[in-house]
């Protein structure tokens, strides 16, 4: 996940933030609220679900803004692959 514009919510974040959410744990430094709107499209693209009907041509990509209109984060999720994919 990266941060694609400047927020200026109290998270602090920079354009160009990265985290990687090992399929375990909570991602560093990641909001709450950010992930809980996007984690079941997470959940998806790493059980090889396509985001091919919602009109995305990269299948291992997605662009969310956060639920919060003060804070328009805009946020991209990729599915890295594996040797195991």
């Amino acid at each position: 996940m990266d941060i694609l514009r400047r927020p200026d919510c109290g998270w602090d974040y920079k354009v160009g933030f990265k985290t990687v959410w090992d399929g375990r744990h909570f991602p560093e430094g990641m909001c709450p609220f950010a992930w809980n709107a996007f984690s079941p499209w997470v959940w998806a693209l790493r059980y090889g679900g396509s985001n091919k009907p919602l009109g995305y041509e990269d299948e291992d990509e997605m662009t969310f803004v956060c639920p919060d209109p003060r804070h328009l984060i805009v946020w991209r999720i990729s599915r890295i692959k594996n040797d195991e994919d």
